[in-house]
């Protein structure tokens, strides 16, 4: 018998599978909305907690919500301004930027003139709970940023560079750092010495240069002029020729110029640091009493052409009598312990950063300047932080100390780390 087929049952059928098909895909629909949703939700908290330090959040998961920064560790250059609200947000899971008001503080306080690392904390009030975040700020010496009195900057003398803190730190071999060592010069090294050397910034007027004073002597104890000869009329002689020998092989320092003393009566000279290619000079007492402030001091305003060596002072005196803060016995007040560092074994009585090891004989490094008043008299940086007048012909005190002049992009970015005034021990 021929089957009837039911043509209308056949059709409810069919719009009932339809409807049941399209239910299955719109809530398929839905599911993979709220997967994709909270998939969302929760690469945005991963996210957030992988890159970010430190992080407190709003966790409704309608208002989840985090402190995050455009920048996570900015860098500074001194001088600068710089808003330490900018590029900082309070971002919802869902990537809205919310208005919330953000406050921070910043251990230590914030200062763009300062070099240093700054840790900036910033918090805010979300939907009642309170979220925060913390980065850290570095101020840095830019190409022309101005070097304090004193600044620490750390050079390779080989290849004529910045080098960082830590190059010259591993040659510390658990008493010293051997690159610190009386007469080594970053070039003959022994044990794990390296050429990365520790100087300090002196007298920098801005400009695309600094001067550098080396942290210790390149030689020991050595004659000012020639042993047999007490005058001091035509300049120094040992001591330069042992300077010039030190620092021979250096690189990437600026040759200085020739440097001339006029003194009635007493040294008139002139050393030829740029006609004979010198790689590095010996500070002038000069430029000593203008670190110290003694070239305008009311009473002294020291002049090296014209001030008598009877007018030797202490650096934090600028007197013949000790400050009764920087003296044996109380070194709280003193203010200049990189400019005789390491002068002798026993300065940091008298407020130097480091002793000098046992290879420094003497207690002070000469300058390149004579001193008036007197045929046979040249001054020093003693190591109870004055300047004095010694003997040229007598070598149981004074070394040669080198200075440098660089070009200061050869330091920053990229280049010398500066480290605050603080003792390497």
């Amino acid at each position: 018998m021929r089957k009837i087929f039911n043509q209308k049952g056949f059709a409810i059928t069919s719009f009932l599978y339809s409807i049941f098909l399209l239910a299955v895909v719109f809530f398929t629909l839905i599911l993979l909305l709220v997967v994709n949703s909270y998939t969302t939700f929760f690469k945005f908290q991963k996210s957030i907690k992988n890159d970010l330090d430190e992080v407190s959040y709003a966790e409704n998961v309608n208002t989840y919500a985090a402190i995050v920064f455009d920048d996570n560790s900015p860098i500074v250059e001194k001088g600068d301004n710089f808003d330490l609200l900018k590029g900082v947000k309070v971002v919802r899971y869902d990537g809205v930027v919310l208005d919330n008001e953000i406050t921070y503080t910043s251990s230590p306080t914030f200062n763009n003139n300062k070099l240093g690392k700054y840790v900036v904390t910033y918090k805010a009030t979300v939907n009642g709970e309170v979220i925060q975040n913390s980065r850290v700020v570095h101020v840095i010496f830019g190409p022309f940023s101005t070097y304090d009195n004193g600044q620490r900057v750390y050079f390779d003398v080989v290849k004529g560079t910045g080098c960082t803190m830590e190059e010259y730190a591993s040659s510390y071999d658990g008493t010293d750092y051997q690159n610190s060592l009386t007469g080594y010069n970053g070039v003959d090294k022994t044990g794990n010495q390296n050429s990365c050397l520790l100087f300090y910034a002196f007298n920098d007027e801005g400009g695309t240069t600094v001067n550098l004073l080396l942290d210790h002597n390149t030689t020991g104890i050595d004659y000012w002029t020639e042993s047999s000869t007490s005058s001091n009329a035509n300049g120094p002689i040992t001591v330069l020729n042992d300077l010039k020998t030190a620092t021979f092989l250096w690189n990437g320092t600026i040759t200085p110029e020739n440097y001339r003393v006029a003194q009635t009566g007493y040294g008139n000279y002139t050393i030829p640091y740029q006609t004979e290619g010198y790689k590095a000079r010996l500070i002038t007492a000069q430029e000593i009493a203008k670190i110290t402030g003694a070239d305008t001091k009311e009473g002294l305003l020291f002049d090296e052409n014209t001030t008598s060596y009877s007018k030797w002072f202490y650096f934090d005196s600028l007197s013949s009598s000790a400050s009764s803060t920087c003296t044996s016995g109380d070194t709280s007040g003193c203010q200049y312990g990189w400019l005789y560092d390491r002068t002798s074994t026993e300065c940091k009585d008298y407020g130097c950063y480091n002793n000098a090891d046992a290879g420094m004989t003497g207690w002070g490094y000469w300058t390149g300047t004579s001193a008036l008043g007197g045929s046979s008299g040249a001054w020093y940086v003693n190591d109870d932080g004055a300047l004095s007048g010694g003997h040229v012909s007598v070598s149981f005190n004074c070394g040669a100390r080198p200075v440098i002049t660089v070009l200061k992009s050869k330091l920053s970015p990229g280049g010398s780390p500066i480290q605050p005034n603080t003792s390497s021990e």
